[in-house]
């Protein structure tokens, strides 16, 4: 959330932000240049690294690599492609 806050601002966008919008965003630019290490120091990083699934903590931080777009309704998730 605070990757898409951040990106968000750098465009210039007029964005009006909740709490935990800006909870995140300050979050993430406190560790956006360790952001890896960070997520390796969590409960659920230091879960995936002893379940063997670290690369998937790499694939996970991985940015701007699908113009496809997740979204979530009524129970269904589907793909919308960003232009």
């Amino acid at each position: 959330g605070g990757f898409l806050m951040d990106s968000l601002l750098e465009e210039k966008l007029d964005i009006t932000m909740n709490d935990s919008a800006y909870l995140s965003l300050i979050s993430y630019r406190a560790v956006k240049h360790s952001l890896k290490n960070a997520v390796r120091k969590t409960e659920h990083g230091k879960e995936l690294i002893w379940k063997g699934f670290e690369k998937d903590i790499d694939m996970a931080l991985e940015k701007n690599v699908t113009d496809l777009i997740p979204l979530y309704h009524a129970g269904i998730i589907h793909s919308i492609r960003h232009v």
